[in-house]
């Protein structure tokens, strides 16, 4: 109910809220994408394609719940009685702001994390 008509009450906090709700979902172009499908890609070089096969389905599913989020930031009617801003304190707007670009950018631009990513696992194991 807290998240009832976020987009009117403050457009770039529902914004925020999108794109990590994308992200969470494993929706291109954002850093989630690129985390799913590493995870999707290692299963299956280790010949374990039923979970990757699991894991696309569960994806669907979490999906339709974090489109439910969003639906009721975008088109739900604000709950009665909630303010007419939201107000943010400066420390958690610059929070929020740097997570977004980060999960934005590195989404936009994965290969340095995932080669960084891939070196380290493979110091992990001594290859």
């Amino acid at each position: 109910d807290d998240v009832k008509g976020l987009s009117r009450r403050s457009p770039w906090l529902a914004l925020a809220l999108l794109l990590f709700l994308l992200s969470l979902a494993g929706i291109p172009f954002v850093v989630g994408f690129w985390a799913k499908m590493s995870v999707f890609m290692a299963a299956y070089q280790a010949g374990r394609g039923w979970l990757v096969l699991f894991g696309a389905l569960m994806a669907i599913v979490s999906l339709w719940y974090y489109l439910q989020v969003a639906r009721a930031a975008y088109m739900a009617e604000p709950t009665p009685g909630m303010s007419k801003t939201v107000t943010v304190p400066p420390a958690l707007s610059l929070a929020i702001a740097v997570c977004l670009a980060l999960v934005v950018g590195m989404g936009a631009w994965p290969r340095p994390f995932l080669e960084q990513a891939t070196e380290a696992a493979q110091s992990l194991l001594g290859r």
